[in-house]
């Protein structure tokens, strides 16, 4: 029903007019599921992280291996040239008359007579002899050539 408002030209509805009854509205709660964290989805990245840090380490060490053999290497051939030089050095100094001053005046040595001689007759050969090769075995090998023996 409608009833006039003091003061205003406008139509006052009465209470029950006024409020509808609202439609309630079903709430429908949808409640996601959450995923259980599987073993797998934590494993497979460890792994793959382990085996990356692993993979990194091995190059580390082999890249740490490679330059120690390089500054072994530099040592070994500073190392050959001294002994080249000290051959080279030997070979110089190397004076046979003052080798044999030395034996025959400090040592007491004497060149050896001919009766001290002794000459070896080769025979002019031209051709080496060799002797023949007797064949050793060993465990292994003899037991296969008797197990082939056995059923052959």
């Amino acid at each position: 029903m409608q009833v006039p408002v003091y003061g205003s030209s406008a139509y006052k509805y009465e209470q029950e007019y006024r409020e509808m009854p609202k439609k309630k509205k079903k709430v429908i709660r949808r409640v996601r599921k959450r995923k259980k964290t599987g073993l797998k989805s934590v494993i497979l990245p460890g792994v793959a992280v382990c085996m990356a840090f692993a993979l990194l380490l091995n190059n580390s060490a082999r890249l740490e291996k490679n330059a120690k053999i390089e500054e072994l290497k530099g040592q070994l051939e500073t190392v050959n040239a001294q002994t080249v030089a000290g051959q080279f050095e030997i070979e110089r100094n190397m004076d046979l008359r003052k080798i044999e001053e030395e034996a025959t005046t400090r040592l007491g040595m004497q060149r050896p007579t001919k009766a001290q001689t002794v000459y070896v007759d080769m025979g002019n050969c031209d051709y080496a002899e060799t002797a023949e090769k007797t064949e050793t075995k060993n465990i292994f090998s003899a037991l296969a050539d008797n197990v082939l023996e056995y059923f052959g």
